[in-house]
């Protein structure tokens, strides 16, 4: 459903483009590989590269980072990330997810702990924990890490899916 309606964004951008700053219409044209019909990502990665060209700042920074992870260079969106403003959150979701692909565990998690402590009302950097935990069988800390996730997003289901999945690998009976 995401991807539906950034679709429709991004198309109803497309028609009043001509109303756009040139900033504005920079990041739009950037987007059109990777919200287009058929998606481009390596196409993507590129038209954000350029873009970055000419507008170095923290939004386009995360987008052409998102689009490096997008085409599996870990190294390079985590490179991308970290040289952004570090009070810019989604540096540090893309920084820790990067690293996290990247083999890179512990400044994975320092990213993603980073993240979650500066911005208490953000869950995705609480959700990439709880799935690290949960693939790395670290049932304990996924329970405590699912137990923030549900206190921070008491209407979505997900963390309290993880949570029973937590407690069902730990033994404890539901209640």
């Amino acid at each position: 459903a995401s991807s539906r309606l950034a679709r429709a964004a991004w198309q109803a951008a497309q028609r009043t483009r001509d109303r756009l700053d040139d900033r504005d219409r920079a990041l739009l044209t950037a987007f059109t590989p990777y919200l287009s019909a058929t998606v481009d990502p390596p196409g993507f990665q590129k038209a954000m590269d350029a873009a970055f060209d000419d507008y170095d700042d923290d939004e386009f920074r995360f987008w052409r980072a998102y689009a490096h992870l997008l085409n599996d260079d870990h190294e390079g969106a985590r490179a991308i990330a970290t040289g952004g403003d570090p009070t810019f959150l989604m540096n540090a979701w893309i920084e820790g997810s990067a690293a996290l692909f990247a083999g890179d565990e512990e400044a994975g998690i320092a990213a993603l702990s980073r993240c979650a402590a500066a911005a208490p009302s953000s869950t995705k950097c609480l959700q990439e924990l709880v799935g690290l935990h949960l693939r790395q069988g670290r049932c304990a800390e996924m329970e405590k890490t699912a137990r923030e996730l549900i206190s921070r997003a008491p209407d979505d289901a997900e963390p309290e899916r993880f949570l029973a999945y937590a407690l069902a690998a730990e033994d404890v009976p539901l209640p």
